[in-house]
């Protein structure tokens, strides 16, 4: 047994013994007595090969919630076949697909009550954002003699029209929009901000008109499946369903790789345990970064993490998401807001909100009665655009005049976006 291997069990037996307590006689904590459910593993492809000790990614029979067979095709191992038998968590620990399994023993995670197939869903962070996207901007900007290479001058105006577009960057957002020609070096976060807020924005024009609606349909899917409407994710497999089956033609065999193939299983994750939040990475990749930046020095990375966590205890604690934060201007009058994770503010560009589909310009922010308001001017949109929730209207504002007031809780924080001489807003749906 290799070193990492030792390495890797050994933390796995930790774990699962932990794990095991805590389901059996759960634990109490001020005064309260608590049981413990598995919900999920959250992990990316090869970890999950890893731990499952099943085929990795690039073998024939790695797909863990089917039973698909791979086919190697220019040097990839493709996954176009679409129907194939679902694998059960009884399939699993049986061992009824060998070809599947690394190891005929038992593993340490079969000692925990839980689903091996259903509990271990895909996490769009890997699978969409530096998956599959990266993989068709690659097509479309490195694939040189292809028919979805776009031309050198089409991509100078994509760049242009991203670099146009950085102060337009809410708060929300941790980066903004770079140029087209570093995506190699874009964070999963980049990808995000393109497929859902401004890639089918920037894109018109830029791709054919059937390249276009096969990368808006997309990215409509992952909406639908970030919302919390569960009746539409349906909707979302299927559009997800023809977005595969048109990669063939709109590009080639060899794009329908294993994250290709994990858009199939999506849509069923999230009828199983919410939307694609529920169970994304972000969150997790986020707190990796507070946690390396408690690291000063090359030794003793435990203590330094722990201590500087224990201070950050005992000198207040964690900022709650949740927690209300306020600039004032004068009196009851506000500068901005920030609450549940949104900024809302009288300055460009945290300055727009959306309420039962219609759009609003923040006009004040004020507090009554210990409540806090939100007064807007309705602007008049002409029609949705690349979904029902993606608004657009000409430059020209078309204002009511009238003035509406809402609670902070009930509206949505919208990107706003200026292409040529149309305004488009894109409400934010992640957390």
């Amino acid at each position: 047994m290799s070193n990492l291997k030792k390495h890797h069990f050994r933390f796995l037996k930790l774990l699962v013994d932990e794990l095991r307590g805590l389901q059996e006689y759960g634990f109490e904590f001020r005064d309260k007595y608590f049981l413990i459910k598995i919900g999920v593993f959250v992990c990316d492809a090869p970890a999950r090969a890893m731990i499952l000790e099943i085929k990795q990614y690039s073998g024939y029979f790695s797909c863990h919630k089917c039973t698909i067979k791979g086919e190697h095709y220019s040097g990839f191992i493709t996954f176009p076949n679409e129907q194939c038998e679902e694998r059960t968590n009884e399939d699993f620990r049986s061992r009824k697909d060998t070809e599947h399994h690394k190891t005929m023993e038992k593993i340490a995670l079969e000692d925990l009550s839980f689903d091996l197939v259903s509990q271990f869903p895909h996490d769009y962070m890997h699978v969409v954002c530096l998956g599959v996207v990266k993989s068709i901007m690659i097509g479309w900007i490195e694939q040189r003699k292809m028919q979805f290479k776009i031309s050198a001058q089409k991509l100078r105006v994509l760049n242009a029209r991203l670099l146009k577009i950085r102060g337009d960057t809410p708060r929300e957002f941790a980066r903004r929009p770079r140029s087209i020609f570093e995506f190699r070096r874009w964070k999963a976060t980049e990808f995000r901000y393109f497929l859902l807020y401004i890639g089918p924005i920037m894109l018109k024009g830029i791709l054919d008109e059937e390249r276009f609606h096969h990368f808006v349909c997309l990215s409509s899917a992952i909406r639908l499946l970030l919302s919390n409407d569960s009746t539409r994710y349906k909707e979302a497999d299927e559009l997800l369903s023809s977005f595969r089956q048109k990669i063939p033609q709109l590009y080639n065999k060899s794009f329908l790789t294993y994250n290709m193939h994990s858009l199939s299983h999506l849509a069923t994750d999230c009828m199983n345990h919410g939307n694609l939040h529920k169970f994304s990475a972000f969150k997790y990749e986020n707190f990796f970064g507070g946690i390396k930046r408690k690291i000063k020095k090359k030794h003793q990375f435990g203590a330094q993490i722990y201590k500087r966590m224990v201070e950050k205890s005992v000198n207040g604690g964690l900022k709650e998401q949740n927690t209300l934060q306020i600039e004032r201007i004068d009196g009851s009058n506000l500068s901005s807001v920030k609450t549940n994770g949104k900024y809302f503010s009288l300055k460009h560009p945290d300055n727009f909100y959306m309420l039962e589909n219609n759009v609003f310009k923040i006009e004040s922010l004020v507090k009554n009665d210990e409540e806090y308001f939100v007064c807007g001017q309705m602007i008049t949109t002409e029609k949705a655009a690349f979904g029902n929730d993606i608004k657009y209207c000409t430059e020209r504002l078309l204002m009511s005049g009238e003035i509406f007031q809402h609670t902070l809780t009930d509206i949505k924080k919208i990107v706003k976006i200026k292409l040529n001489s149309e305004l488009y807003f894109v409400p934010i749906i992640h957390d």
